[in-house]
Parts: C-alpha cells; structure tokens; sequence
C-alpha cells in the first residue's frame, strides 16, 4: 500500500505545462513513440482537465491519486452539459438476480456479491457533491506508444470479423452468447486475477452489449473486470466500462471516462477504474452484480444495483447519422477475452477451464437481458463459434432456477498454439 501524500492538483496541472518528451521519454516504462505522440497525450490532458476544480485528493489502496471533483466540474459533465440522474433500479427477472444469489452448490464456500469496494478508499466519506475521478496523468499515457493505444483496446477486430468470429485474430474468447434484440441486462461476474504482460497481453472477463452485428457499422457498450498493469500500474483486476461508437475505430472507441464519453451519476459511490478484490482457487468466491439498461436517453451503467454513470445516445450519432445502439442492441454476450501479441497466450479467467465448475473456473450467474418493455428474462445463450482452439472453453447453462438462473463457466491457462 502506497501511504505516501498525493501530488496537489494545482501541481500536477502546472507540471502538465512544462513537461516535455525528453524528460518522458527517458522512463522505464515508457513506450510514447514520438514527440509529437507525446504532444497529443499532452495536450489531451490539459484539455480534459482545462478548469476542472478539485477539491480534495488521496492516493488509494492501489496507489492510484483520486480527485473529489464538484459534479459539475467534472471533464465528462461538462462535455455533456450536466451530470446523470438516476434513481430507477435495473430491471431483473423476478426472484433472481436482484438480490444476493444464495450458493447451492455442495461443500463449496460462501458466495458473497459485496455491496461495495469494501477496504478500499473510493468509498471513503467525502465532500458533499462531488464525484471521484481517478487521475489520469503523463506517466500513464506514456506507456503507450501513442493516445489512442491508451483509449482503445489493442489490437481491436475489424467489425465484420469481431460480429463473426474468426480463428486468425491475436484474440481469444469463450463466452456465450444470445441474437435478440434488447435494451441491455446482466449478470453477477466473479473476479480473478490472471497474469498478462504489460503492453503485449490483456485478460478480462465481461459482458458485452452489441448493435449492428449483422451491418456494417459496430457500436457496443462493455463491462466487467481486467488487469491492465500499464494503465493502472498494479497486476489487481479493476472494474471498467467500454464502448465504441464505429466498429473498434481508434478514436471512437474508450475506457472509462477516456474521451469525456462516460458521464457519471450524482453521488455514485464508485467509479470505473477501482481496483476489485478477487477469488481464490479453493478459497473466497468474490463476485459483483453488473449489467447495462437502456433507460432515459442513456445506456446506464449499474454496479451492485447502483447506478454509476452512462453513455448518452446522442454519443453513438456520428458525422449526424444515429447509430444502431441508439435504438437498442442485437447481442448481448457473457464470458472472457484475452489479447496476445506474444509466443504465449495469457491465462483467462481463474485460468482453469470451464469443466472444473464452481470454485475453480470463473463464471457469470444470474445472466439476463433486458427487453424495450423493462422487462428481463434469463437468457438462453449459446457458444455459438466463440471458442478457438484448446486452450480456453466454456460451460453453458441455460435454466430458470431461481438461484443461478442461466450461468456459464468459462477459462484456461493460455499457452502456446492457442
């Protein structure tokens, strides 16, 4: 645990108007390919941060320096002209996933959906009206060869390839999947912390909500966990929220609040980006309810039941055309995904695979879709070609039981000639 003071805000921006490429350049860690690359990371920060007001900082669990910024001097509530109220909760099928889901399987150990980030500092009392906003600063971008590495994820499909599978991409996947047509849903993920080399591996395990698959233009909005340790300097898996706007196009496509896409809920008790606890092999199950809702001009985002932030519709119009998910989505996916740009693939998951059940293999439970009617039913999702090679599977369960209604396991150990 990194105790050490935060840098002050007023600082960190002052320092932002000074830096230069020479001085970057020279660390470790750094991959900025250019000067001029440098200048862009630059300058996007100072823009995004422009006239932001904070009021307060410290540095969390994870070492990464949080912000307590007045709502309305938020980067992304400014961009879109004001923050995102919310107090309708999600839709879920009756019964199931809107409480905590108690376990059935025998001899295995308590399944907890923790209520919050517990032990960890982005729930700390704050000032009132004010929302957290991790700091994103030039030491970070830097890592990246260029601004839009840092936004986008690597390596990302072209569309038409992403929508229909493929077994030449530097990415893996086993999810399961369902073609109807939806206004978002969910599931409660659990979470695990899979090794990938920073800068040439990524592991996550998400849902995926998907408009245009069977066109030619590409939107989604995207939860779940990852581990990223050159965006968050740590090996921990952190919650994020993604969406593209034009089939994985760098520039259209973001993490987080990247971009000032993502506007945040007042009074959100968290944030993308925070560090998660995880499972133990044969030990603690920790798992968190999420999932997306198409509600008042906004794919709302939810986490434990909370509303956290959301993509307003007016995002997926683009050059004045409205894209497919402003009008709803046409798949929605459950599972894991690895990126690879090495001899190896990383592990997924728990980095067991999907026969070896509960307490081993990661899952999704109480996975559910949503309809325009806010209605939700479970889903009845199918593998559907997602699973290349031998080196990752996945497990599909499609019931109505009212404790895991439709779940999957899903991983593996990654490899060589996955």
């Amino acid at each position: 645990m990194n105790n050490s003071a935060p840098q002050q805000f007023s600082e960190f921006v002052a320092a932002l108007r000074t830096a230069t490429y020479d001085q970057y350049k020279s660390f470790p860690d750094a991959a900025v390919s250019s000067e001029e690359a440098f200048e862009e990371m630059r300058a996007y920060l100072l823009e995004y941060y422009g006239d932001m007001v904070v009021q307060t900082s410290h540095r969390d669990d994870d070492g990464q320096i949080v912000d307590f910024v007045p709502t309305h001097s938020h980067p992304c509530v400014r961009r879109n002209g004001g923050p995102l109220y919310v107090t309708t909760p999600q839709p879920v099928p009756a019964g199931g996933a809107a409480t905590e889901i108690a376990e059935k399987r025998p001899a295995a150990p308590e399944s907890r959906v923790r209520s919050s980030i517990l032990g960890r500092d982005a729930k700390l009392a704050r000032p009132s009206d004010t929302v957290p906003l991790y700091r994103v600063t030039l030491e970070q971008l830097a890592r990246f060869e260029t601004l839009a590495d840092f936004s986008a994820k690597k390596q990302a499909p072209p569309m038409a390839v992403l929508a229909g599978g493929t077994d030449f991409l530097p990415k893996r996947y086993a999810t399961g999947e369902q073609d109807i047509r939806n206004a978002g849903g969910g599931s409660v993920v659990s979470v695990w912390t899979p090794v990938a080399a920073p800068g040439f591996q990524e592991s996550y395990g998400q849902q995926w909500y998907l408009g245009g698959v069977n066109g030619t233009w590409l939107q989604t909005v995207e939860c779940g966990w990852h581990v990223d340790l050159a965006r968050y300097r740590d090996m921990n898996p952190h919650l994020f929220v993604y969406a593209t706007r034009r089939n994985y196009d760098r520039g259209h496509s973001f993490f987080n609040f990247d971009g000032g896409a993502f506007v945040p809920v007042t009074g959100a008790s968290v944030q993308p980006g925070v560090g998660l606890f995880s499972s133990q092999i044969g030990g603690a199950d920790v798992a968190y309810r999420m999932g997306f809702w198409l509600v008042d001009g906004f794919w709302v985002f939810y986490f434990d039941g909370e509303p956290i932030g959301g993509y307003p519709l007016t995002w997926f119009t683009v050059d004045g055309q409205d894209g497919p998910m402003t009008s709803g989505a046409d798949r929605i996916k459950f599972g894991g995904e690895v990126g690879n740009a090495l001899p190896e693939w990383p592990a997924m998951g728990s980095s067991r695979k999907a026969h070896e059940g509960y307490g081993k293999a990661a899952y999704h439970r109480g996975a559910f879709v949503t309809g325009h009617d806010g209605v939700a039913q479970w889903t009845q999702l199918s593998e559907a070609g997602s699973v290349v090679g031998n080196c990752f599977s996945v497990d599909i369960h499609n019931t109505t039981d009212p404790d895991w209604g439709s779940y999957l396991f899903y991983g593996g150990r990654g490899g060589p000639g996955c």
